[in-house]
Order: structure tokens, then sequence, then C-alpha cells
């Protein structure tokens, strides 16, 4: 009887919404039914909803902490709130000055037909410098970073994804540095699964990294077509860029200043080829990657080589080149991942030189028992000019380091594994020349800092 009366009520349930749904369409009588017919129709109705009711996934990302240095004052970040020194020179373990999360909502959806439909909605918050350590929003409100939809599964090519909206889009992160090298987000629309599934497609519309460039016909903006292949273990990335207006713009002068005739960026390219290592470079139980890049003009620069955003200041001639490599390796006790990168820029839009920057970092892991470990991290960055000084005669050329120690505590054992609460321990050094701007120990070329942080992905 129980069986009965659930199936009863379960149908009715559905019935109910369908009739009120479809009302053209005929229903069977239930007296009519056999217990058999019922459990179908019963079971037929559950999956349809299961189906089209019941795909919502939620993922995100969070982290928040507090970074004190020897005096006990807060320790805040430098330019992009990236620490001082900059967590992409040195590492990012006890060197984030900054509370930040976001939230991913997808809801699925599919026919009978095979066709189906993807919705990404991404919120997030960016504490810069935690400048409310207590409760209160910060510095940023909350912002939206995704929000598409992608189809796919149609008759005529059902491996083919269109999409259409704001997304992240070919991002591909070194997790010790938290950096980028390839991050094409934007707002445009492409198609994935192209060649047998080795092209993808797409138009991304992106915007200067600095201030609202406004004109009388509206904000200056780059138009991006990017195509990616993969082939074998290769993921193959070119774009082309287009900022009409950019140079006529910051030439045009202002009531205070003078117009100019400087060759700003207005067009550019950039290619990245990623070697992607099933193994940690010849050792089991792990990968690897290696990227090699090459930007001009638009695609040039750390603000734009790897991205869709420019430097508004990059000059049309300008050259970058980065290579890079990075992998993961875990073991019964140990786990390792290094990383070192190296970019070279020819006339650097920001200080009118050939630049050098060098970053590398490791950061091991010793597991202690299970759910403890003490994560350690080293990192040494480097920036040098071809003209050690600028206009006004300042020397530039110098050394960041950082080495950190960090108690652990988290939800598995992996390296990945998150949540992870710590406490940590910093010694962060520069030479003389690249003393931040930040540095909170005045006149000292070192600092020994201090703090807590949750880590959390789900």
């Amino acid at each position: 009887m129980k069986r009965l009366g659930f199936g009863i009520m379960a149908l009715l349930l559905a019935g109910t919404v369908t009739m009120a749904a479809e009302t053209k369409m005929e229903s069977t009588p239930i007296a009519g039914l056999t217990m058999e017919d019922l459990d179908k129709r019963v079971e037929d109705k559950v999956n349809t909803m299961l189906v089209n009711n019941d795909s919502l996934e939620v993922h995100g990302y969070a982290r928040a902490g507090v970074l004190v240095n020897q005096n006990g004052k807060q320790v805040t970040g430098g330019g992009g709130n990236e620490g001082t020194p900059s967590r992409k020179l040195v590492g990012r373990l006890g060197n984030e000055t900054d509370n930040y999360w976001d939230l991913h909502i997808k809801k699925k959806f599919k026919t009978d037909t095979g066709v189906w439909s993807n919705f990404t909605l991404t919120m997030a918050q960016h504490d810069n410098n935690r400048e409310r350590l207590n409760e209160g929003n910060g510095s940023a409100d909350v912002a939206v970073r995704q929000i598409f939809a992608e189809m796919g599964g149609f008759a005529w090519n059902p491996d083919l994804t269109y999409w259409v909206g704001k997304r992240f889009y070919g991002q591909q992160d070194i997790h010790i540095t938290d950096f980028m090298f390839t991050d094409y987000a934007g707002t445009g629309a492409g198609i994935q699964g192209l060649a047998n599934g080795k092209l993808d497609l797409a138009y991304v519309a992106g915007s200067s990294w600095q201030d609202d460039l406004l004109t009388g016909n509206g904000k200056l903006m780059s138009h991006n077509f990017i195509a990616s292949y993969t082939l074998d273990n290769w993921k193959l990335d070119g774009m082309v860029m287009f900022a009409d207006g950019n140079a006529d713009y910051l030439n045009k002068g202002t009531g205070t200043s003078p117009a100019t005739d400087i060759d700003y960026a207005e067009t550019g390219y950039q290619a990245t080829a990623t070697y992607n290592n099933s193994s940690f470079y010849g050792i089991e139980n792990g990968f690897s990657k290696a990227f090699f890049q090459a930007g001009y003009g638009l695609g040039s620069g750390t603000s734009g080589l790897g991205h869709t955003q420019w430097n508004w200041t990059t000059m049309q001639k300008d050259i970058s080149y980065r290579v890079g490599t990075f992998g993961v390796t875990e073991g019964e006790k140990w786990s390792f991942m290094p990383e070192t990168v190296l970019q070279y820029d020819v006339n650097d839009a920001s200080s009118n030189d050939n630049k050098l920057t060098a970053s590398a970092a490791i950061r091991p892991v010793y597991k202690v028992v299970d759910n403890f470990s003490i994560q350690f991290e080293l990192g040494l960055g480097y920036e040098g000019f071809d003209k050690n000084k600028d206009k006004n005669g300042v020397e530039r050329n110098g050394m960041f380091y950082k080495a950190t120690v960090a108690p652990t505590i988290s939800l598995n054992d992996s390296f990945w594994g998150r949540p992870q609460l710590r406490t940590f321990v910093s010694f962060v050094g520069w030479t003389s020349d690249v003393a931040p701007d930040t540095k909170t120990v005045a006149g000292s070329d070192n600092e020994l800092r201090a703090g807590v942080q949750a880590e959390i992905w789900f």
C-alpha cells in the first residue's frame, strides 16, 4: 500500500504540473492503469524532473586571513595587491594581503533529443589590502565576473559547443604564484569542438587595465579574435587584437597638457604554445607543463601578453617574450611544486626601456600525520632594465626573496586538498633599489611577518 500510495501521490503531482503547462495534451485516467503502468509513469516523471530541475551545480573559491609584520602592523599589498614583494615573483604562501571569494552557479538543461544548455553565473568580491579587518565590504562591491550560456548536442553536429556572454576563457594558472600566463576573459561568443574536437574559435571583447577610456563616441575597447588548437600534448593559442582610437585618445592632450604624436598601440597579436606532460619531468605520479609566448603591440607587456586586456601606454612596436615551466609531484610523505618564469620586454611601456623579469619558486609540503602537514615555500625574483637608472637617475634593478613555513590542517592529504587552515611565518627581503613603496619597516631591506589564512575551493 505504501508503494501504491506514493505512486498515486507522485503521479497526481506530476500530472497536475504537466496538465497546467500542457493543457492541449490528453492524459490517461488513473483508474485504467495497472500497477506496472503506474510504476513506469512515476519513474518517467521523476526522471524527467531530475533532468530538468535537479541539475544545479555550485562551486567556489575563497581565501581570508591576516598578515602582520614584526612591528605588529598590518602588511598591505603592492601594485594589484599582489603582496610585497609580488606573489607573482616570489610565491603567494604567507604573502597575500587580500581577502577574496567567488561563487559559481551553473544550471544545466537537457532535452529528450539530446540538445543541452548550461547557464553559468559567477559573483566575486575582492577586499583589497583587507581594508576592513572587522565586518564590512572593504574596498570593492560584489562583481559579476561571469554570466554566459552555452549550448550543444544539436543534430547537425552534436560535438560542437556554442557559447555567448561574459566568461573566463582559456585560463592557465601557476598555483603557487597565482600567475595566469593565459587569461582570455571577456565578453563575446565562440564555438568549441571543431576539427574533431581539436579547434576552438572565439571573439572576446576586452578593455584596458587602466581607467575607463571614454571618448565622444563611446568607451575604447579591444576586439580579440582567438583560435586554440590541440595537437597531442600541445595546446596552441593565437590571438589578433584591435583597439581602434587608442592612440588618438592618448595623443589628443587636455587643457593642461599639450597634444602629442606618440605611436601608441592600436593593433597587436600574440601566440602561446603549451606542452602538457603527464609526468613530473619524467617522474611518475605527477604532471608538468612548459609554455612559450610572444606578443607584439597590444599583445605585449605583462598586461597584454596572454590576456585580452592591455596597458593603454603600450607602444605599437613593443615586443614581449615569455617562457616558463611548472609541475606537481606527490609522494607518501613529500609533495613538491616548483615554477620558473622568464619574461623579456623590448621597450617596456612602463619604462621606455627593455626589461627582464624572472621568477623562481618552490613549495615543498611534508605530511606529518593524516590531515596535518607543514608547507614550505622559497621564492626569488628579479627585475632588471637595460638602463639601470631611470630618467631621474634612480637605480631600479634588484632582487626580491621570500621564505615561508606554514603548519597546516586540511580536509585530506592531497597537495590540492582544500579547505586548509594555516598559520605561517615569512621572511621577505629586497635590495634597496627595488624596495616596495608600501613597506612598513622604514629603512629596512627585509621584514619578518606572521599570520593566519583559510583557503577553500569546492
